[in-house]
């Protein structure tokens, strides 16, 4: 037996059973959750989210994605979400032609999305602890959702950062910086972490790259640690 085979065996056993069926096949929240795919992280646990609350979507590093918006588009034409997108390995059980109305939808225009008059900017940068990252500026709220480019109050990932890299992760903490947000979102962080003192955590987060870089000229490298 592998490691797959109770999970395929579980997901034989909800799809034969399906305990949802009579659960609305639109979300009961008109909101949709983007998060990264790190295994510690369950938006079901942090959001406090039932089966049926709200779309999920997973991918690496949480980006807004051409295939993310691509598939918001195609869930809006249908007006359907599966239940329970966050389930591991589900499988939508037959279910009856639901025949939702459908609606048109233009392609993303630029990089500024506009939902109800408040106007979201997309903003691609360089490197943080991947890349390419993708950031949020909301002018209106005066805030950005920093992605992985910032992180609060933990440890950070570096372990794919040469020092070019390091350099560059700070140069994309300074692009947030020229913004000057009142709020700063980090993609990771302690969960009594404020996101309203974005000195605290933009600069942090610099340091902490800082004093990786420092220390990784000085230490005696094992074999394989990046060596720039």
């Amino acid at each position: 037996m592998t490691d797959i085979d109770p999970l395929l065996q579980r997901n034989n056993d909800f799809a034969a059973t399906f305990p949802h069926e009579e659960a609305s096949i639109v979300a009961r929240h008109q909101v949709g959750v983007l998060t990264c795919l790190d295994p510690r992280s369950d938006p079901s646990a942090f959001l406090d989210l039932e089966v049926g609350d709200a779309m999920v979507v997973r991918n690496a590093d949480g980006r807004v994605s051409a295939d993310v918006l691509r598939g918001r588009r195609r869930s809006r034409r249908t007006g359907a979400a599966r239940p329970g997108p966050d389930e591991l390995l589900e499988r939508d059980p037959p279910r009856p032609d639901l025949r939702a109305p459908r609606s048109s939808s233009d392609a993303l225009d630029g990089d500024v999305i506009d939902p109800e008059g408040h106007q979201l900017h997309i903003i691609t940068v360089g490197q943080s602890d991947t890349a390419p990252s993708t950031k949020v500026y909301i002018p209106g709220l005066n805030a950005v959702i920093a992605g992985d480019v910032a992180y609060n109050g933990i440890h950070q990932w570096l372990a794919d950062t040469d020092h070019e890299k390091r350099m560059q992760w700070i140069a994309s903490v300074e692009q947030v910086e020229a913004l000057d947000p009142a709020v700063v979102v980090a993609s990771h962080k302690r969960p009594d972490a404020p996101d309203d003192d974005p000195a605290a955590v933009l600069g942090g987060t610099k340091t902490y790259i800082r004093d990786l870089d420092q220390s990784c000229r000085r230490a005696i490298r094992p074999r394989n640690w990046p060596t720039r």
